[in-house]
C-alpha cells in the first residue's frame, strides 16, 4: 500500500526526491495509478481537465502528478492552468501549491508565475497548457469554459488537506467554495467546524462579515459560532 506525503509542508532534503510523494489519492478517481504508466497518467488526466476545464480537483492532481514526474514543462503549464482558473482568487492556495512545487521548474518558469501572482502581468503558457491565453491546446476551450458549471470539489479537497492536518490550507479552499457557491451548506458547515476546531477567531470573523453582507442565506450554525466566541470574552 503507498504511503502519501504533502509536499506542501515537506521539508526538502539533500536527496530531494519528488517521485516518492503524492498529495492527492488519484486512485480515488476512477483509476488507480498503478494501472497507469507515468506518461498515460497525466495524459489521462489532462484530458479529464479538458473535458471538466473548472473542476479544481483534477487541477491539483494535474500539478501533482507532474511535479512527482519531474516534469518542469508540464507543471508549469498546469499551474498557469490553474492560475487562470482561479482569475485572482484564492490566492492563498494559489501561493501554497506555488511554492510547494518551486523545485520542480526552473527560474524563468517560477519568475513568470510569481510576476503574475504579484499582479500586472499576463501570464504566458506554453505548448502544454490549456487554459491560458495565447497557448491554448484546443482554441475552444477558452470560451467553453465560461459556460460550464462551477464544479469545484471543494468539499472532496478540503477533505485531503485535513486528513494531512493542513487545515489552514484546507479552510482556504473551503473559503473559497463557499464565496463562490453560497448556496452550499455542507461548505459552510465544515468549514464552521474548522473554525470551531482551530480555535481561530479571527478568520472566523472575516470570513462570517463578507457572508454577512452576501444575498445568500447562512446557515444558523454561523450566529451559533459568533455567540460562542463572544461568550469568552
Amino acid at each position: 500500500m503507498p504511503t502519501y506525503h504533502s509536499i506542501l509542508i515537506h521539508h526538502h532534503t539533500k536527496a530531494d526526491r519528488p517521485t516518492q510523494y503524492e498529495f492527492l489519492r488519484t486512485n480515488r478517481v476512477i483509476y488507480h495509478p498503478c494501472e497507469l504508466s507515468e506518461d498515460k497518467e497525466i495524459e489521462n488526466l489532462v484530458y479529464r481537465v479538458v473535458q471538466k476545464p473548472k473542476n479544481l480537483l483534477l487541477h491539483m492532481q494535474r500539478i501533482f502528478a507532474c511535479y512527482r514526474q519531474r516534469r518542469s514543462e508540464q507543471l508549469y503549464a498546469a499551474l498557469a492552468d490553474l492560475l487562470t482558473l482561479l482569475s485572482g482568487g484564492g490566492k492563498n492556495l494559489a501561493y501554497r501549491v506555488i511554492k510547494g512545487t518551486a523545485r520542480g521548474m526552473d527560474r524563468e518558469q517560477l519568475a513568470n508565475l510569481q510576476r503574475y501572482f504579484q499582479g500586472g502581468h499576463r501570464l504566458p503558457g506554453n505548448g502544454f497548457s490549456i487554459l491560458t491565453e495565447g497557448q491554448v491546446g484546443d482554441p475552444q476551450i477558452i470560451e467553453k469554459t465560461a459556460a460550464v458549471t462551477i464544479e469545484h470539489d471543494y468539499l472532496a479537497l478540503a477533505h485531503d488537506y485535513i486528513e494531512y492536518s493542513q487545515l489552514d490550507e484546507a479552510m482556504d479552499v473551503l473559503e473559497q467554495g463557499v464565496n463562490e457557491a453560497p448556496f452550499r451548506e455542507d461548505l459552510q458547515e465544515q468549514l464552521l467546524e474548522l473554525y470551531r476546531l482551530t480555535d481561530n477567531q479571527a478568520r472566523f470573523k472575516s470570513m462570517y462579515a463578507s457572508v454577512s453582507q452576501s444575498r445568500h442565506d447562512m446557515i444558523p450554525a454561523w450566529n451559533s459560532l459568533e455567540h460562542y466566541f463572544n461568550g469568552r470574552k
